[in-house]
């Protein structure tokens, strides 16, 4: 089959990443033997749907997340209207997960929930041979005839994470996913790639839904696949970084450790990485390994300086734990990211102030602060919902996105205004210590480049630093106009290449095919039913019975 598969971005986000949910499902396609092309892109930047079209798919799959689920369902019913009504549409990612009956009324065929490569697989397959009703394939909802919606029950996760195809990253113009700085925060460098050696997290932070997609149960890569796909991103297009986005890297002791040998016997000083983790995942012994194997910085999710706070997050660890983490680190000269969570359920002034002198005494070389945000699928959304924190017909918009350029969508115990403070006074004395050094200079010349391209960049820039009141918001401005010349460059390669016939790749071949995108005005906000899964499985969320949260406990 001739197969588009979309990835709706949110350039809004400054969080241009490749795609790698969408790549893997692509990957596992074409070797199913299917002709497959990627569009990733923003739908409010670029002509997506004219060049979808254009390419006339006979099936279309459309993957996004919560904060880009408004411009995903435009395009959705616009795709729907233009292409002929025999091509058959899908959906998958987290949100169409959470939410699968609104997706479906928007004009997909089918969700397929959860992990997606299997489903995909059998969904196409079955297009293929000419059946469309979906009804009996596990990991899917669909309609029945009389319109009711129908949940085949999720799927088994994938046992053997070995038998994964390579993500199809020979489908996009690879190119602006590796422009600088990168994705490791505060550590500017340039070819930084992505990758995961794992899927799931058996962990039950609040605020967290990845389980809805991999599940509880952490799954590992063999460390020589892993090892063998950095030699692959080395060898076609030069990358000189990986950034693991893996929820917990290092719980597995004994396989970081055989990847720390395998990564310095195969590719000896050749490659510089970060990861994130958890601050009781980590020990000297394994941070010292990491160091010698390449490994520049390591995130950690601190979250809170309030023992209380974190408690109620479900991340309970003590201060002493954290000190230490961070202490042990810096002793073998890994750099620390530290992020802190604000606006929490019950935090109050004193919490707040807690982690702001936490976050000082860690002195981390990256500090962030971030709005508790409630992303559907979370616990923090089911408390959000069920104590009328925010309302059940909820606009998803940029605000979504987990950097929040603007405001806050969660206020319990603050305003948004006061919010907004907050973050400025604590994000603020961090500036110097996130951004000035020595290393990030070159990119930061490239920065100076963009905003004498763009006459309007620095005033936009001022003007949404005095709306934040925080610093790094004016440097993120100037860094999204400079992700939107790298990402456009990348997009006119990829029309320009998409327009010829090209034969499928050899397995070392990097044919690009970008990005693309479409200026869409019509915005629908469905409602969204609350409810989680009770069983722990990804899959869509059943109607679950929901504590109010009590104040007087």
């Amino acid at each position: 089959m001739r197969i588009a598969l979309v990835n709706v971005q949110l350039l809004d986000g400054n969080n241009v990443v490749a795609p790698l949910g969408v790549l893997y499902i692509a990957g596992q396609l074409e070797k199913d033997g299917h002709t497959v092309s990627v569009f990733d892109g923003d739908p409010d930047a670029f002509p997506l749907a004219d060049e979808i079209v254009a390419w006339g798919p006979e099936l279309v799959g459309i993957g996004f997340l919560t904060a880009s689920s408004t411009r995903a369902n435009a395009l959705l019913k616009v795709l729907r209207v233009r292409l002929p009504k025999s091509t058959y549409f899908m959906a998958g990612g987290v949100h169409p997960t959470i939410f699968p009956e609104p997706t479906l009324r928007l004009g997909a065929d089918v969700v397929i929930t959860g992990e997606g490569e299997d489903t995909a697989s059998e969904v196409v397959r079955l297009v293929s041979e000419g059946k469309r009703d979906m009804r009996g394939v596990a990991g899917t909802v669909c309609l029945a005839p009389d319109g009711s919606v129908v949940d085949n029950g999720a799927r088994a996760l994938m046992p053997e994470l070995s038998k994964l195809p390579r993500p199809a990253r020979h489908l996009i113009d690879f190119t602006p996913y590796l422009a600088p700085p990168g994705v490791i925060r505060g550590y500017s460098m340039s070819k930084v790639a992505t990758v995961f050696s794992t899927r799931g997290c058996p962990y039950g932070c609040i605020y967290c839904g990845s389980h809805n997609i991999f599940g509880r149960k952490i799954r590992y890569r063999p460390v020589e696949d892993v090892v063998d796909e950095i030699a692959e991103l080395k060898e076609r297009y030069g990358v000189e970084g990986i950034y693991f986005c893996d929820d917990l890297f290092t719980l597995d002791k004994q396989w970081v450790l055989d990847f720390c040998t395998e990564l310095r016997s195969r590719l000896p000083a050749q490659i510089k990485w970060a990861c994130q983790t958890r601050i009781d995942a980590v020990h000297l012994e394994i941070l010292q390994t990491m160091r010698d194997a390449g490994c520049v910085q390591v995130d950690f999710g601190v979250e809170s300086g309030s023992e209380r706070i974190l408690k109620i997050l479900s991340r309970k660890t003590p201060k002493e734990k954290i000190l230490k983490a961070f202490r042990t680190a810096a002793s073998v000269g890994l750099r620390t990211c530290a992020t802190f969570i604000i606006g929490s359920p019950e935090e109050e002034l004193e919490d707040l102030e807690a982690s702001f002198s936490l976050a000082k005494e860690l002195d981390a070389d990256f500090t962030a602060f971030y709005y508790a945000t409630p992303y559907p699928g979370t616990k923090l959304y089911d408390l959000a919902i069920a104590n009328k924190w925010i309302p059940e017909n909820v606009e998803f918009d940029e605000n979504w996105v987990h950097r929040q350029p603007n405001r806050p969508v969660l206020t319990i115990n603050f305003t948004a205004e006061e919010l907004i403070a907050h973050r400025k006074r604590m994000a603020n004395p961090f500036f110097m210590r996130n951004f000035v050094r020595w290393q990030n200079v070159p990119f930061y010349a490239r920065l100076v480049a963009t905003a004498l391209r763009y006459p309007d960049t620095i005033p936009r820039a001022m003007m949404t630093v005095l709306r934040s009141r925080r610093l790094e918001d004016g440097v993120e401005h100037i860094f999204s106009r400079y992700q939107y010349k790298k990402y456009k460059e990348g997009h006119d390669r990829t029309v320009a290449l998409r327009a010829r016939p090209a034969p499928r790749p050899a397995p070392l071949s990097n044919r690009p095919l970008s990005p693309s995108t479409i200026k869409l005005s019509e915005k629908q906000a469905p409602a969204y039913p609350s409810g989680h899964r009770s069983d722990g499985m990804p899959g869509p969320r059943k109607p679950a019975s929901l504590r109010v949260l009590d104040k007087s406990a």
